[in-house]
């Protein structure tokens, strides 16, 4: 799998709740960047906008965020 935000390996991850250590999920992590994705996270993402990409600039042209 491949990371939405910079194209890095996402590796198999289990996380544990920090308020209740018995409740426990799995997800993936970014080698690269840190990004953490699990079900709950996926739900929330459909329907939105995927992250942009870095794209280089023109020299002299002028971006305006969306």
């Amino acid at each position: 799998m491949t990371c939405l935000r910079c194209d890095g390996l996402m590796v198999s991850i289990e996380m544990e709740d920090s308020r209740t250590s018995s409740l426990r999920s799995k997800g993936w992590q970014c080698l690269l960047c840190g990004d953490i994705t699990d079900a709950v996270i996926v739900s929330h993402r459909k329907g939105q906008p995927q992250p942009r990409r870095y794209e280089p600039r023109l020299q002299g042209h002028v971006t305006r965020p969306l």
